[in-house]
């Protein structure tokens, strides 16, 4: 399944999936929602993910963050708030990948009050939660006085910028 959907063959993958559910369905939806968000089908992997919960299957950790990648794809804001209470049901608001595609989710939903309460609950912060905190802000106009201090902080707690977080920086002193 994940080969097809890493090439962009869906209907095959979807075929495949059709034909056997056993303990590892969650991991060939997880590759099939995957595959819809990275080659832009984001609705097809919203639906996907909906059809998870529809049909009582356990969805873990990667199920979540492509449905909230799907959600922050399309804006759609109180879809991403359905899954966060999910996220936060499992545990895992705290979670650094998790917590991570929250703050993404909430920024590209317009939402950066909400972004900024995630990324201050998480234990753990590294280049990624840093870096989808600032390129959030640099993308909405209204926030782009955070992206500075942001970085700042970043820098202040010992993390290294990588190229996304100065891409960031760079397009706000634009």
């Amino acid at each position: 399944v994940n080969m097809y959907c890493t090439f962009g063959i869906f209907h095959k993958a979807e075929e495949l999936l059709s034909k056997f559910r056993d303990q590892n369905t969650i991991v060939c939806l997880n590759a099939l929602i995957s595959g819809y968000e990275i080659h832009g089908h984001h609705k097809k992997a919203m639906m996907c993910f909906k059809k998870i919960l529809f049909d009582s299957i356990v969805p873990d950790k990667a199920t979540f963050t492509s449905g909230l990648k799907a959600c922050g794809s399309l804006g759609c804001l109180i879809e991403g708030q359905r899954i966060h209470s999910h996220v936060v049901l499992r545990g895992l608001e705290n979670d650094l990948l998790a917590g991570s595609t929250l703050v993404v989710m909430y920024m590209k939903c317009g939402s950066p009050d909400e972004a900024r309460a995630i990324f201050g609950k998480l234990s753990v912060r590294n280049v990624v939660s840093w870096t989808a905190l600032i390129t959030g802000h640099a993308q909405l106009l209204e926030e782009r006085e955070h992206v500075f201090h942001s970085f700042e902080s970043m820098i202040g707690e010992g993390v290294q910028p990588d190229l996304v977080a100065f891409l960031s920086l760079l397009s706000v002193c634009n």
